[in-house]
């Protein structure tokens, strides 16, 4: 009955991922001018990523990346969705990485494009890892080992 409400199956996917978007840790960095310490903000929600990761006790990982995984190739209605989300994302990060290092925040030899999508590579990685490393504590680690060689950690 429920799936009967939608016109079809991909419809349904989009309405639940346009609500799983807005409920994630990351839709707090597309409005991180908000916020006194931007960098700060990515720390947080790198680490609140982690929480949310482990604690799920199933392991199901991320509902996006595990679109990009089975979806990519797989669905030509569904692939330029999860494809924008995906490339959001690092537009996401690279605006805010261009803040500080307009704000001097950040060195203006900052490769922001470069950066923006090593940190989305670390959230697919995170992502992804979380469903066989299951300690928030080792998540963690590896995730501010991360931050911090890329000079971007902030308590």
């Amino acid at each position: 009955m429920f799936y009967h409400s939608f016109e079809s199956l991909e419809a349904l996917f989009l309405e639940s991922m346009e609500q799983y978007f807005r409920q994630s840790p990351h839709f707090k960095l597309s409005q991180f001018s908000e916020y006194d310490s931007p960098l700060a903000l990515l720390t947080q929600v790198f680490k609140e990523t982690c929480e949310a990761r482990t604690s799920d006790s199933l392991h199901r990982g991320c509902m996006a990346v595990n679109s990009v995984s089975e979806i990519i190739g797989a669905n030509d209605k569904l692939d330029p969705f999860v494809t924008y989300a995906v490339h959001d994302s690092i537009n996401c990060f690279e605006a805010l990485l261009e803040s500080r290092v307009s704000k001097g925040e950040l060195t203006a030899n900052t490769e922001s494009r470069q950066l923006a999508l090593a940190l989305q590579n670390t959230l697919i990685g995170l992502n992804t890892m979380s469903k066989v490393v299951t300690s928030e504590q080792e998540l963690w680690g590896a995730v501010k080992s991360i931050l911090v060689a890329l000079n971007i950690y902030r308590d």
